[in-house]
């Protein structure tokens, strides 16, 4: 093992990665273990991704648990939060409120932001299909989740079953390029908060929007919901209705000059004889 540990670092980064990738993390913990020398780059890995889960335990104690132990760690070794560009937040009808009404959840988010975390990507879903969460506190998930702690740095967000979303929400990711977008309802009040720009999007994938903004409004240089989509290179969209229809064709008059690809699905009772020529 001493001859094995004299190889230099960027050998053992190299073997880490390779683990990773074959083996997978619960291999990847183990590796963290075996030597200082490997566990830097392993916790590059093992803390790529935070994930904050709703409370399912029996008990109902399961989540603050989880919680203390994040802040345990963080505490103990605050360099980590470096490693998180990833946080997922994982909303289900037994704790639908926590989200943006937690202080624990939000306290940790904010110790992550402070120790240096600086997330590139966002994801919030629901966990079960017919269930719709809605944003209960629209200020406190804008001025707190949004304006401080993912908003800065994200560059790629995805959203799924949420409805109460404030409409000025996506304008406050200035870094913004990939946007996923699933059974999102964008009915909530639009809190005057100053957007930081309008986000250039590069990759744009829309499915069931529950209120299609309406075509004739948009700017000439901009699409849905405050979004500079003149430079768009991929857009994917499930077509479910005639609005969804002229939405796509708006958005591909804007986007045409540099879209490099097209990917089109449809349910066919609601596509005419008018938008044939699209689905080909």
């Amino acid at each position: 093992m001493s001859l094995f540990l004299q190889l230099p670092q960027e050998i053992i980064d190299v073997l880490v990665d390779y683990l990773h990738k074959t083996e997978g993390r619960q291999q990847t913990r183990v590796c963290s273990l075996i030597h200082r020398s490997f566990t830097y780059r392993a916790h590059y890995y093992l803390f790529s991704t935070i994930q904050f889960s709703p409370d399912n335990s029996p008990g109902g104690r399961g989540k603050s648990q989880r919680i203390s132990r994040l802040n345990e760690i963080l505490h103990r070794k605050p360099h980590i939060a470096e490693f998180v560009r990833n946080i997922h937040l994982c909303l289900s009808p037994s704790d639908s409120r926590w989200i943006t009404e937690d202080s624990e959840v939000l306290d940790t988010m904010r110790l992550l932001i402070k120790l240096g975390c600086a997330p590139r990507k966002c994801v919030i879903k629901k966990t079960r299909y017919t269930w719709r969460p809605k944003i209960h506190n629209p200020r406190v998930f804008m001025e707190v989740f949004v304006q401080e702690i993912v908003a800065p740095t994200v560059s790629y967000l995805e959203i799924r079953g949420l409805q109460g979303v404030p409409a000025d929400f996506l304008s406050s990711f200035a870094n913004l390029n990939t946007l996923v977008m699933d059974d999102v309802a964008f009915d909530g009040p639009a809190l005057e908060i100053p957007p930081t720009s309008s986000p250039r999007i590069l990759d744009l994938d829309l499915r069931d929007l529950d209120r299609v903004p309406e075509v004739s409004g948009f700017p000439i240089t901009q699409g849905i919901y405050d979004l500079d989509l003149t430079h768009l290179h991929r857009l994917k969209v499930f077509l479910s209705s005639r609005k969804m229809c002229q939405l796509v064709t708006r958005i591909f008059s804007l986007a045409a000059a540099r879209l490099h690809s097209l990917s089109l699905s449809f349910v066919e009772d609601y596509i005419n004889s008018d938008y044939e020529h699209i689905s080909t």
